[in-house]
C-alpha cells in the first residue's frame, strides 16, 4: 500500500505544472461570430491532441494549457480548416488575435483527420467522453466488449453494466433510450461492432433534460461524418479464445448541399462459453451440516447478429432541419446449457446424482424508427426541437430440457423431458419536445416527454412425453406489462467571472399496469402503480484562479431506477434442478441521491469525493426451500456508498502517455429478509492504469491493467481479481491500419463468489468465461470530394438532428 501511495503522489506532483488560460474569438470574413466551431490544440512535440473546446454562441472560446509549443486548428462546418502555431509561456494568460475563417475546401478538412491523434479521455464538469478509436482493441470487439474496457465501466459475466461501482446504468444509443432488460441489452450490444462507435459519453451527473432513470448514463454515439461528398470506412476483425469470433463493419456518409445521408452496418458471428462451479451446503435448524451439493453448470452459445442504422437529414431552410432514422437489429443464437450434480451426506457419502441439458434457440427482430425536427427562432441561440420514436422488439426463445438420474441411481434414466416456448413482443412509442432560450449570460431550457410501453410476454410449458407434447397450464405463464411515463423539466445555466451555475428540475409521472393472465390452474392477477417523483439537480463551479485552470465543483442530483419489465413478473422459471428464478410485482423503484465535491486541474488531474444514498435498493434475494435456491428481486431498505476517486493524465515522454484512475469506496446495505437481518459492509478499491505509446507516425501500442478488490452485490461477495490487456497498431497508409490485441494476458479475470446472509445454507462459486483472447483487425477509410460544401448548420446543431 505504501508503494501505491508513493506512486500516486509522484503522479500528482508531476501533474502540478501550472497551466495558462488561452482565449479567443472565431468570426467570418464579415465579422459574424461562428458558433459550434471545434478548437484543437496539438502538441508540436508528439502530435497528440492535448486540448479540445468549442466556441459559444458569441464565437468565443477559452481553454487551459500548460506552457509549450502548440498547433491550433479551428474546424467549423462550411469553412476552411484554420491552422496556426501558438506559443504559451509560463505565468501569463494568452489572448489570441481574432481568428477569421474562410469558405471551406474539403481537402483541408481531411488533413486534420489523418494527422491528429485523439486522446482517449476528455473531461468536462458533468461527463467524461471516451474516443473509441483511441482504443486499439475496439476494431476486433463488439460494443459490449468495448464497454468492458472503458475506464470507469464494469461488465460482469452476466452482461450487467455498472459505472463507478454503481449498477442500474441507463444505456443510450445516439441519445435515445433502449428500453431493454439487462439481458436483452447485452445481446443487442453484442450485435454492434466496436468499429462503428465514435464516442462513449459517461454521464455521472446528468442534467434535467435527460430521463431520470438509471443511477448514471452511458451514451454510445455511432459514427456519422459530415464532411462534404462521399466518405466512409470498412473494418473487419477476428478474435480467438477458446472459440473464434468475427465482426464486420461498414460506415457510409454522403453530404451535399442540404442533404446528409449516413449508414452504419455491422455483422457479428459470436461464440462464447461460461463455466460455473457451485459448492452448496445445507444446515438444519440447529446449524448442523445436513447435506452438500456440488453443481457444475456449463453454457455454450453461438450465433449471428446483424445491426443496420441508416438516416437522412434535410435542411428545409436556413432555420429548419428535419431528419429520419431507421435501426434494424436481429439475429439468431443457439445455446447449450449442461449441468451435473452430486449430493452428499455430512459424512461425504454420495446420496444422489443427476445431470441434464437445455438446448435453446433465440431469434430476435428489432426495429426502431425516429423522426425529428430542429427549428431556429428569431433570437440567436433560440430554438425548438421535436422528436418521435417507435421501437418494436420481437423475441422468440425455444428451450428443450432433459434431466437424468445418475448411473448408480437408476442407470441413466430420463426423469423429465420438457420444453419452454417463450415469445415476447415489446412495443414502445415516445415523443418529446425541447426548447432552448438564451438567458442573461447563459441559457434556459425546458421540455416535455411522454412514453408508452407494452410488453407481452408468454411462457408456454410442454411435457414432452412419448407422443404428442402436452401443454401444462400450471407451469405456463402469460404476463402483460404496460407503462406510461409523462415528464416535464426546466434547466438553466449561468456563467459569471469565476462562478458557473447549472440547476434543473424534472418531474415524472409513472403509471404501471401488470396483468398475469390466468387459466384453469393459474389464478388471474393484476396490479397497478401510479406515482409522481421529482428530480432536482445542480452543479456549481468556482475558478480558483483567474485562468480557470483550477476549478472546484459541487454536484447534486436525484435519480430513479425503475424495476425492469420481467422483474415484475411473479412467475417462477426453471434453471436447473436446484435453481429457480422469478419476479416480484411488489417491487418499488430505487431512488438515489448524490452529493459530490470535485476538484479539477485542467485535463491533467482531478479528484472527487461523493456520498450516494439509496432507498428501496433493488437486488436479487435468494431464499432456500429444501434444496432449492429460489431467486427473486427485492428491495433493501437502504444502501450507501462513499466514493473517493483520483485521476491523472500525464506524458512522461513524447512516446509515452499515462492515464490512471484510483477509486476507493465504502458501501453498505441494510435490509431484513427471511427473518434474517442483512447489514453487509465492505471497502472496495478499483485501479485502472493505462499506458499509450505513440512510437512514431506508423506504429503505436498500449498496455492497460485493471484491478478490482473484493466487491459486494446483495447476497453475493466477489473476491479481488485483475486483468492485463495490450494492443498494437500499424498504419499501412493514412487511410488503412492493422491492429493486434491480447486481452486478459494472464487469464486472471475469474469470479470467486461466496454467499452472504442465506438462511440455513451457504455456497461458494467459481465462474470462468472466454476472457483470454487474441484479436486482429483491419480498418480502411475512404472518401470522395464534392464540388460544394453544405453550409448553414453548425456541428453542434447538426449533431442534434439524428
Amino acid at each position: 500500500m505504501k508503494k501505491l501511495t508513493l506512486f500516486l503522489a509522484v503522479l500528482l506532483i508531476s501533474n502540478s505544472i501550472f497551466s495558462q488560460n488561452v482565449s479567443g474569438i472565431v468570426v467570418t470574413g464579415n465579422q459574424q461570430p461562428v458558433a459550434g466551431a471545434t478548437i484543437k490544440f496539438i502538441s508540436q512535440v508528439d502530435s497528440t491532441i492535448t486540448g479540445t473546446t468549442t466556441t459559444q454562441v458569441d464565437g468565443r472560446f477559452s481553454i487551459n494549457l500548460r506552457a509549450g509549443s502548440w498547433k491550433i486548428t479551428v474546424d467549423a462546418m462550411g469553412f476552411r480548416l484554420y491552422k496556426a502555431d501558438v506559443g504559451v509561456e509560463t505565468g501569463s494568460n494568452l489572448q489570441l488575435p481574432q481568428i477569421i475563417v474562410q469558405p471551406a475546401e474539403v481537402k483541408e478538412l481531411e488533413e486534420v483527420i489523418t494527422k491528429a491523434k485523439k486522446t482517449l479521455l476528455e473531461h468536462s464538469i458533468d461527463r467524461t467522453t471516451v474516443n473509441v478509436d483511441a482504443m486499439i482493441s475496439s476494431s476486433s470487439s463488439n460494443a459490449l466488449e468495448v464497454l468492458a474496457r472503458t475506464p470507469g465501466v464494469n461488465v460482469d459475466n452476466n452482461g450487467n453494466i455498472s459505472m463507478n461501482g454503481k449498477s442500474g446504468v441507463m444505456v443510450l444509443i445516439d441519445g435515445r433510450q433502449t428500453y431493454m432488460s439487462s439481458q436483452d441489452l447485452s445481446n443487442y450490444l453484442k450485435s454492434i461492432p466496436g468499429a462503428t462507435l465514435e464516442k462513449i459519453e459517461l454521464i455521472d451527473n446528468p442534467p434535467a433534460r435527460y430521463d431520470a432513470a438509471g443511477n448514471s448514463i452511458i451514451n454510445l454515439q455511432l459514427k456519422k461524418k459530415r464532411v462534404a461528398g462521399w466518405t466512409g470506412s470498412v473494418s473487419t476483425g477476428y478474435s480467438q479464445g477458446r472459440y473464434g469470433r468475427q465482426n464486420y463493419a461498414g460506415n457510409l456518409n454522403f453530404n451535399y448541399k442540404k442533404v446528409t445521408w449516413y449508414t452504419n452496418i455491422g455483422h457479428n458471428r459470436d461464440r462464447i462459453f461460461s463455466d460455473d462451479v457451485f459448492n452448496r451446503r445445507y444446515f438444519d435448524q440447529q446449524g448442523q451440516l445436513a447435506s452438500l451439493v456440488l453443481l457444475n453448470n456449463a453454457q455454450r452459445f453461438r450465433g449471428r447478429l446483424v445491426n443496420l442504422v441508416s438516416g437522412i437529414d434535410y435542411q428545409l431552410s436556413t432555420k429548419t432541419n428535419i431528419g429520419v432514422m431507421v435501426n434494424l437489429n436481429g439475429g439468431k443464437r443457439v445455446g447449450d446449457f449442461d449441468y451435473n450434480s452430486t449430493t452428499r451426506s455430512p459424512m461425504h457419502m454420495i446420496t444422489a446424482e443427476g445431470y441434464g441439458s437445455t438446448y435453446s434457440t433465440d431469434k430476435r427482430n428489432n426495429l426502431t424508427v425516429n423522426m425529428n425536427m430542429l427549428h431556429k427562432l428569431k433570437q440567436k441561440g433560440q430554438e425548438i426541437s421535436v422528436e418521435a420514436n417507435h421501437m418494436r422488439y420481437r423475441i422468440r426463445m425455444d428451450q428443450d430440457l432433459l434431466n437424468f438420474q445418475g448411473p448408480e441411481f437408476g442407470g441413466n434414466v430420463a426423469v423429465s423431458k420438457f420444453a419452454y416456448i417463450v415469445p415476447a413482443d415489446i412495443s414502445i412509442y415516445t415523443a418529446k419536445s425541447d426548447y432552448v432560450q438564451p438567458f442573461l449570460k447563459g441559457t434556459f431550457e425546458a421540455g416535455i416527454k411522454t412514453s408508452f410501453v407494452t410488453n407481452d410476454n408468454v411462457s408456454d410449458f410442454y411435457d414432452k412425453k412419448p407422443g404428442t407434447p402436452e401443454w401444462i397450464e400450471a407451469m405456463s405463464n402469460h404476463f402483460i406489462y404496460k407503462e406510461n411515463i409523462n415528464a416535464g423539466y426546466f434547466n438553466f445555466n449561468q456563467r459569471f467571472k469565476r462562478f458557473s451555475l447549472q440547476a434543473g428540475f424534472r418531474a415524472e409521472q409513472t403509471i404501471i399496469n401488470g396483468h398475469q393472465v390466468g387459466n384453469s390452474v393459474v389464478k388471474d392477477s393484476s396490479f397497478r402503480r401510479d406515482y409522481w417523483k421529482f428530480f432536482p439537480s445542480a452543479a456549481i463551479g468556482y475558478k480558483l484562479d483567474s485562468s480557470g485552470t483550477r476549478q472546484l465543483i459541487f454536484l447534486y442530483s436525484r435519480r430513479i431506477n425503475r424495476p425492469s419489465y420481467q422483474s415484475l413478473n411473479p412467475f417462477v422459471f426453471y434453471r436447473d434442478n436446484f435453481s429457480y428464478s422469478g419476479g416480484n410485482p411488489m417491487l418499488n423503484p430505487q431512488i438515489q441521491t448524490r452529493y459530490e465535491l470535485k476538484y479539477q486541474h485542467g485535463q491533467r488531474w482531478w479528484t472527487g469525493l461523493s456520498y450516494n444514498n439509496f432507498t428501496s435498493v433493488i437486488l436479487p434475494i435468494t431464499t432456500v426451500q429444501d434444496s432449492l435456491y429460489i431467486t427473486r428481486p427485492d428491495n433493501y431498505a437502504r444502501g450507501y456508498m462513499v466514493l473517493l476517486n483520483v485521476g491523472v493524465s500525464i506524458s512522461p515522454a513524447k512516446w509515452w502517455t499515462i492515464n490512471s484512475t484510483i477509486r476507493l469506496s465504502r458501501i453498505g446495505l441494510r435490509g431484513n429478509f427471511d427473518n434474517t437481518k442483512l447489514r453487509p459492509n465492505t471497502n472496495i478499491l478499483r485501479w485502472e492504469f493505462n499506458s499509450y505509446f505513440p512510437i512514431n507516425d506508423k506504429f503505436s501500442a498500449e498496455l492497460n491493467s485493471y484491478y478490482a478488490s473484493a466487491d459486494l452485490n446483495g447476497q453475493n461477495k466477489t473476491s479481488g481479481m485483475y486483468r492485463v490487456n495490450t494492443g498494437f497498431q500499424y498504419k499501412l497508409s493514412e487511410k488503412g491500419s492493422i491492429r493486434l490485441n491480447l486481452d486478459d494476458i494472464f487469464y486472471s479475470w475469474k469470479y470467486h463468489n461466496r454467499s452472504v446472509g442465506l438462511t440455513q445454507a451457504d455456497y461458494t462459486q467459481v465462474s470462468t468465461s472466454d476472457t483470454q483472447r487474441f484479436g486482429i483487425s483491419f480498418n480502411y477509410r475512404f472518401g470522395k470530394k464534392a464540388s460544394k460544401t453544405r453550409r448553414g448548420t453548425d456541428e453542434e446543431e447538426a449533431g442534434r438532428v439524428q
